[in-house]
C-alpha cells in the first residue's frame, strides 16, 4: 500500500545518499593522496632587518651588508674557522623529511689559488651532529670537492663528493631528506641550467636546532669573500597523516548512517 511504498522510497532514498556521501569522500581522499604535503618552516632568515640579530658572530668578521649575512674580503689568520650560528628548540622532522635551502654569492675569484671553503650545516642545537655541505674554492686537487659531510659529536666524516660541474658559482643550496632516508644535496648555478647533486641515504640523524655557516682559511693571502640569503629550514610531513584522518571521518559517517 501507499505507507509501504514511502517507506520503501524513503529507505532507498537514504541509501542513495550514503552511497554518494561515501563516493564523495574516497573520491577526496584519493585527491588529498596526491597532493604533495605541506611543508612547515621552521627557521628562515633573509637578513632584510639589516643586523645579525639573534646569531653568533665568531671573531665578529661577519657583517650584514643590503640585506645579506657577508664574509668579507680581506686577511684573516691562517687555519681559522669564521662561523656564523642561529639556534632554536630541537625539532624532529616527522619520517625524519626535512628541506634546507638558501642562496650564495661569491665576492671574488681567488679560489683558484687558495684553498679556502664554505660549510653550511644544518645541526642540534648544541652543534655536535648532524650535516654539513662543505663547499671549495680550489679545482686543483680535492680541496676542490663538494662533500656532504655527517657530523657525530663534533667530528666530521665524509658521506659523498663530488667534482663539480662549476667551481665558485654564486648560486643557490638545496639539503633535503625525503621519508626513505634518501639525502639530495643540489647546488644550482645562477642564470644557467648547470648545477651538481649528490644523493646518498642516511638516517643517522633528526635532531636539529641550529643553522651554521662556515668559512674555513686554510692558506695566507686572501680569503674568498661571499654572501648568504633566503635561509630556509623546513620539515616535510608525510601526506597520509591527512588522508588517515579524512578515512576515519568516512568510515565513522557510513556507520553513523
Amino acid at each position: 500500500d501507499a505507507s509501504i511504498d514511502l517507506k520503501e522510497t524513503v529507505m532507498f532514498s537514504k541509501e542513495r545518499k550514503t552511497c554518494m556521501n561515501t563516493k564523495i569522500l574516497v573520491l577526496l581522499v584519493i585527491a588529498l593522496a596526491a597532493v604533495p604535503a605541506m611543508a612547515e618552516v621552521v627557521f628562515q632568515d633573509n637578513f632584510d632587518d639589516g643586523d645579525l640579530a639573534g646569531w653568533t658572530n665568531t671573531g665578529n668578521v661577519w657583517v650584514n651588508t643590503d640585506g645579506k649575512a657577508v664574509f668579507p674580503l680581506g686577511t684573516k689568520s691562517p687555519a681559522d674557522y669564521y662561523s656564523l650560528y642561529t639556534t632554536f628548540d630541537n625539532v624532529q622532522p616527522e619520517n625524519g623529511a626535512f628541506k634546507f635551502t638558501g642562496e650564495f654569492r661569491f665576492l671574488n675569484d681567488t679560489y683558484m689559488a687558495n684553498q679556502n671553503s664554505f660549510r653550511v650545516c644544518l645541526l642540534d642545537a648544541a652543534g655536535l651532529n648532524g650535516y654539513t655541505i662543505r663547499r671549495a674554492f680550489k679545482q686543483d686537487d680535492s680541496y676542490g670537492m663538494l662533500r656532504l659531510l655527517k657530523v657525530t659529536n663534533g667530528t666530521e666524516t665524509v658521506l659523498a663528493s663530488l667534482n663539480p660541474v662549476v667551481y665558485a658559482a654564486t648560486g643557490t643550496w638545496e639539503l633535503s631528506r625525503d621519508q626513505e632516508g634518501l639525502i639530495t644535496v643540489r647546488i644550482n648555478r645562477a642564470n644557467s641550467e648547470q648545477f651538481d647533486l649528490i644523493t646518498v641515504t642516511d638516517t643517522s640523524f633528526n635532531n636539529f636546532g641550529r643553522v651554521e655557516l662556515k668559512e674555513y682559511y686554510y692558506e695566507s693571502g686572501t680569503p674568498v669573500g661571499f654572501s648568504f640569503d633566503n635561509i630556509k629550514f623546513e620539515t616535510v610531513p608525510e601526506p597520509a597523516t591527512m588522508v588517515l584522518t579524512i578515512m576515519g571521518g568516512a568510515f565513522m559517517l557510513k556507520r553513523r548512517k
